[in-house]
């Protein structure tokens, strides 16, 4: 009977635990798509927060691991001086001011090519950078006989920065640019100008144009012809040899740079006499060149860094020789230098040979972009009244 009257309690609590259970699937519905709706949310969230965390854990060990480090070894076609200096100076500033990221050293002339090849080691990618004569790039891509020294019509190089790379928008620079992307793969950065003043220093007297008759100099390019055609023997021979060759009289006489740039290579030791009127040739702009594939995949900072260092060069360049060059001359003097100025009549005999030079140059090669650089310099020196 005991266990009959449990059995018929249980039985009637039945009802009463099923009254009270939880509602049913079709009345909670909205409710669990509500929270299902919550949960989504909330996982996306999730999921684009991790995301945003893997990517930044990326980026910080990309800044945390060494970075490809590039090496430069520009050389230009001096090994002492201020030319040389201003290079350093150059390589200095790309270095400090890339954090690294380019090593630039300054190498001497010929260590890495022959200076006269520093172009064509540029455009095939022998190296990476040079700051190159363009006295040795005429043969390869005419118009920079032009842009060398403007023609040697400018005579300051503010004058021949604004010819170059301002007037008529910067046509003769730009025609520099297309002539050495052409010639190979080249990237033509910016200029180094210099005060010039080429001067003659010989071994023997040279009171005028008289005594050029025979007289072996050392020169080239334009110069080369205006001298021969003034009775001189020119012949060419690197920079590094000049010294020795007059020591053992193989040359007569040079003309290798301005005033500062000769006592730089202590040819005061193996000369007598030098020429300071006429100078014998204007101020210059050399060329600071990238191998074009190497340009391409530097990042704009890198490249606006390398452009600002070419332009630090360049003023370090013109204000120091211009501040020396007085001084380099007393110190000539004093050393016993016989200096020597030429009469007026041999100056402008001088001048009219130089100008045919470029006028003849422009016949002999037929280049349109040298024939355009040259209409162009003859503009700009009727406006300047020259």
């Amino acid at each position: 009977m005991l266990i009959g009257s449990v059995c018929l309690a249980l039985m009637l609590a039945l009802p009463l635990v099923a009254s009270c259970g939880p509602a049913t699937p079709e009345e909670a519905t909205e409710e669990i798509a509500e929270l299902e709706d919550e949960l989504s949310a909330e996982k996306a969230k999730s999921a684009g927060l991790e995301a945003d965390v893997a990517d930044l854990e990326a980026e910080i060990t990309a800044l945390k691991a060494p970075g490809e480090v590039q090496r430069w070894e520009p050389a230009c076609w001096a090994g002492a001086g201020v030319f040389w200096d201003a290079l350093n100076l150059t390589c200095d500033y790309i270095t400090e001011m890339s954090d690294g990221r380019i090593v630039a050293t300054a190498s001497a002339p010929g260590a890495v090519c022959p200076v006269e090849e520093q172009m064509d080691a540029v455009a095939l990618g022998t190296t990476e950078a040079m700051c190159t004569s363009l006295s040795y790039a005429g043969g390869k891509v005419p118009v920079t006989y032009v842009a060398c020294r403007g023609a040697e019509v400018p005579r300051s190089p503010a004058e021949l920065r604004h010819l170059l790379e301002i007037y008529q928008g910067g046509r003769i620079r730009e025609l520099c640019s297309i002539g050495m992307a052409e010639y190979g793969d080249i990237h033509l950065v910016g200029n180094v100008y210099a005060p010039g003043g080429d001067i003659l220093a010989s071994t023997i007297p040279v009171y005028g144009i008289a005594d050029l008759e025979g007289l072996t100099t050392r020169c080239h390019t334009e110069q080369a012809k205006a001298f021969t055609a003034l009775g001189a023997a020119a012949v060419y021979i690197p920079g590094s040899e000049i010294y020795t060759a007059l020591a053992t009289g193989t040359l007569d006489a040079t003309i290798w740079g301005n005033v500062t740039e000769d006592v730089a290579i202590s040819l005061q030791e193996v000369t007598q006499y030098w020429v300071s009127k006429p100078l014998l040739g204007g101020p210059y702009g050399e060329t600071f060149l990238v191998n074009g594939t190497v340009w391409a995949g530097l990042s704009d900072d890198l490249k606006a860094i390398v452009e600002a260092a070419v332009q630090v060069g360049s003023l370090y360049n013109f204000t120091t020789t211009q501040a020396a060059t007085p001084k380099t001359w007393k110190f000539v003097e004093d050393y016993g230098i016989e200096i020597i100025e030429w009469p007026e009549e041999d100056c402008a005999r001088y001048a009219e040979e130089l100008k045919a030079a470029f006028a003849t140059r422009g016949e002999e090669i037929e280049d349109a972009r040298f024939d355009e650089a040259m209409a162009i310099v003859a503009e700009w020196a009727a406006e300047a009244g020259y």
